[in-house]
């Protein structure tokens, strides 16, 4: 079962940036920025399965009326795993406003990529290991 709990401490604002970074490398975040960017709305989650953080999450609200803003992060080896779908449909990302009426997500980059470009990526990644 892959657990989701939320960023209290200085390791856990490191960890979620690590992750953030190593998903969206185009986008780099700190632990430094995470902190100075907080607000009481946002709400910043890890997850994890059996002890391994696989991902982070972060909702806030968004500037739709009555819709929360979700950006769920997951590490390339923890795909196809449910972690995803576990951030973007479990507590407590879609609880963080309770008028919302609707999400509006931020997909990953290989979402957005053709299938044939986001295997071939896919294969690419794997023989570069």
């Amino acid at each position: 079962m892959i657990e989701l709990r939320r960023v209290e401490c200085d390791t856990d604002l490191e960890t979620w940036a690590a992750i953030k970074t190593t998903v969206m490398p185009d986008e780099p975040v700190t632990a430094d920025e995470l902190r100075r960017a907080e607000t009481e709305e946002r709400l910043l989650v890890l997850a994890a399965q059996d002890g391994a953080t696989l991902g982070c999450g972060i909702a806030s609200p968004s500037s739709f009326p009555r819709a929360c803003f979700v950006g769920p992060r997951v590490l390339a080896d923890a795909r196809g795993r449910g972690v995803g779908e576990a951030l973007l449909r479990r507590p407590p990302l879609t609880a963080k406003r309770s008028d919302a009426s609707g999400l509006w997500p931020t997909p990953m980059p290989e979402m957005l990529a053709p299938a044939a470009s986001r295997s071939a990526s896919a294969s690419s990644r794997s023989t570069a290991r």
